[in-house]
């Protein structure tokens, strides 16, 4: 299918007319709204959400899939600094990202945010500077991603290796643990007590 940009002219008692492929720049036109039209379903239905800031003022714009996320409506948070919404706890971060951003580097890091419910969840994000011709910063725009469970399962492991650990170097037993073929890749301290061999001396022996 061709299109063509079809335009006509009197000419005396006649009609001159004058046709001009425009096929190309249709083609172009409904690719770009095509694109939008995508990009603006994956706004809006995306779990993870993304915010544009100004250099040094507030948030201008974010995706309407924060509100799933957070609880607030976009309008909520347009004018406030994307600090307002981080936990009082990891304010340093956010100061050091700040830090980071004017020297135009692009910052990774995990914060808790605050939700409209009064509850905080955790969630990891990447902010990168939208630079000027002349290399200032104009604005900013970070993605952010919900880790509160990944984060929250890290650190249930993390205590239950440390009770597991304070109990078996403290037991009056002998606790060691193997590799898939048997060897001894770690031993609780009590070994020495009980059987004269330094936990050292054991790993990597068959048990």
């Amino acid at each position: 299918t061709r299109y063509y940009d079809l335009r006509g002219v009197k000419n005396g008692d006649g009609l001159a007319l004058t046709w001009r492929d425009v096929t190309e720049r249709r083609l172009a036109a409904q690719e770009l709204a095509d694109s939008r039209a995508d990009y603006q379903l994956l706004a809006e239905n995306a779990s993870d959400f993304v915010v544009r800031s100004a250099a040094q003022g507030g948030i201008d714009w974010a995706s309407p899939s924060i509100t799933r996320a957070l609880g607030f409506e976009v309008e909520e948070l347009l004018g406030r600094t994307a600090s307002w919404l981080v936990h009082p706890d990891h304010l340093p971060v956010a100061v050091r990202a700040n830090a980071e951003l004017a020297e135009g580097r692009t910052v990774h890091d995990r914060v808790q945010l605050r939700r409209k419910d009064g509850t905080h969840g955790w969630y990891e994000f990447t902010v990168r500077p939208l630079l000027a011709a002349d290399g200032t910063v104009q604005a900013r725009v970070s993605s952010w991603r919900d880790v509160d469970s990944e984060v929250r399962a890290e650190e249930a492991q993390r205590v239950s290796e440390t009770r597991f650990r304070l109990l078996a170097e403290n037991a009056s037993d002998v606790v060691y643990q193997t590799d898939l073929e048997g060897r001894i890749i770690w031993i609780s301290p009590s070994v020495t007590a009980i059987l004269g061999w330094e936990a050292d001396e054991l790993l990597g022996t068959e048990a």
